[in-house]
């Protein structure tokens, strides 16, 4: 029977799983107790994408051998694939109970806590899997996976190119490369680098999305429509690939295409904030559109995202309370310019009784054009916040 695992864990090295399923059998039709050749067949059909088989597998394994950490882990893997990250959290952590010293285990934690925007964990966990098996290239993925999502581009770069120096061929790595290369605006590096993704796995949907994304910000539109489509084609359901089309169709001026992807990014991810807040930005453009739908449109945008960020502000009300005195209004916009969102507030700030209302623009934009002035000369003060330039990550 050794002889049997022996050879089936040679296959699997060398990728041969048909082969290592069929070493597995024999063992286990000599003895079918043999919790570990339960326990490898499960990680064989779990490479192989069979994750009900691999499930039942692992679930033999533990049957048998109920302290068998590694089919715990196994378990906790396929339920992360199935999106089952309840379930997975629990597996990991069973088997973490059984091996602390488990780096993959540490690692799978890491990954659920990322999907579940619980990022602080998602790195600690990720750290503790280092701190295990400082070349385990896939935590530093995870890592540099967790960091971009709490913005940190540069050491976010700087685990991805960990993960590369380890295993040159993990195409998330390279997609995770190319994210942060765009981050900082260096285009072509970002697309070389979605291209080494892709070139590695053909169907990695979102590497087809972030190249869509990166031709959209230089302006090559028709380019960033077909890899978009390139993404949906591979994976429908991905709400960004819509929103990522939306851009680009209002880019080339087909606003009413543009409103109907972002309305489908919306029906697959109502919480999409970024696409609630462009969808606002697109209705601007949009013809036959009245103030009524513009304003069901912020309503929205407030009831998911606004009254959220205003609750988490920590604000301190010290103003008089003399019911005569002006009322402070402050403005706090980008576009104090010849923009679209000028036009649907501009009317409103040029228009207050300047006898009742003191008005304050805040811009965080330095640009600055004829309609600017319109602001300054309606507004009593108007302060600019001056954009600090992102240092090079080199």
């Amino acid at each position: 029977m050794p002889a049997h695992l022996n050879r089936a864990v040679l296959h699997v090295r060398q990728r041969r799983y048909d082969e290592a399923i069929a070493a597995y059998d024999e063992a286990l039709a000599l003895d079918p107790k043999l919790a570990e050749a339960w326990l490898g067949r499960g990680n064989v059909l779990r490479e192989l994408g069979r994750r009900d088989e691999a499930l039942a597998a692992y679930d033999r394994a533990l049957a048998l051998k109920g302290g068998l950490a590694g089919a715990s882990l196994g378990r906790g893997n396929v339920f992360c694939e199935l999106g089952r990250y309840d379930d997975a959290l629990a597996a990991y952590d069973r088997a973490l109970a059984l091996n602390d010293a488990l780096a993959a285990a540490w690692l799978g934690r890491g990954n659920v806590f990322c999907e579940r925007g619980r990022h602080q964990e998602s790195i600690a966990a990720h750290d503790q899997a280092l701190a295990l098996a400082p070349d385990l290239a896939e935590a530093w993925l995870g890592r540099g996976n967790a960091l971009d999502q709490v913005r940190r581009f540069a050491e976010s770069l700087a685990a991805y190119d960990r993960a590369l120096a380890l295993k040159p061929d993990l195409a998330k790595a390279w997609l995770g490369r190319g994210n942060a290369y765009c981050e900082f605006q260096r285009y072509d590096e970002s697309l070389a680098a979605y291209d080494r993704a892709l070139a590695l796995k053909p169907d990695l949907a979102q590497a087809w999305f972030g190249r869509g994304t990166t031709l959209s910000k230089t302006g090559r539109y028709d380019e960033a429509l077909a890899a978009h489509d390139r993404a949906l084609a591979l994976k429908p359901d991905l709400a960004a690939a819509w929103f990522g089309r939306a851009v680009a169709l209002l880019e080339s001026n087909r606003d009413a295409d543009a409103l109907a992807d972002i309305d489908k990014a919306l029906a697959l991810k109502p919480d999409f904030r970024q696409a609630l807040s462009y969808r606002i930005f697109v209705l601007d453009f949009a013809s036959g559109v009245g103030i009524e739908e513009q304003q069901q449109a912020r309503t929205r945008w407030w009831r998911v995202a606004g009254a959220e960020l205003a609750g988490s502000a920590p604000a301190r009300h010290d103003n008089g309370r003399d019911p005569d005195r002006r009322v402070r209004l402050g403005y706090v916009s980008a576009d104090f310019r010849s923009h679209s969102a000028a036009l649907f507030f501009k009317p409103i700030l040029l228009h207050h009784d300047k006898a009742r209302f003191e008005v304050t623009c805040y811009s965080c934009s330095n640009l600055e054009d004829d309609t600017t002035n319109d602001f300054r000369r309606a507004a009593d003060r108007v302060t600019v916040r001056r954009r600090a330039r992102r240092a090079n990550p080199g």
